[in-house]
């Protein structure tokens, strides 16, 4: 079995970006993984998209920006 990979996205302001990445992480032969997408207090309407499109994935909508790294710590 393989094991469990978790792959964590910060992102702010990136709505389609991060909705391309998405995409591809769900087109891969690995099956045994988690997405957690932290949202870095967008204002883009980037949470709404990922929550209509990606539903499965883990997101963290935070109300405002800790910056990169204060986003990759709290995933």
């Amino acid at each position: 079995m393989d094991r469990l990979v978790s792959i964590i996205i910060p992102t702010y302001n990136r709505k389609n970006e991060v909705l391309d990445c998405l995409a591809s992480l769900y087109k891969l032969n690995y099956n045994n993984f988690e997405v957690i997408v932290i949202d870095n207090g967008s204002n883009d309407s980037t949470s709404e998209a990922i929550k209509k499109y990606f539903p499965s994935v883990n997101l963290i909508e935070l109300k405002e920006n800790l910056g990169a790294v204060g986003a990759r710590s709290l995933g």
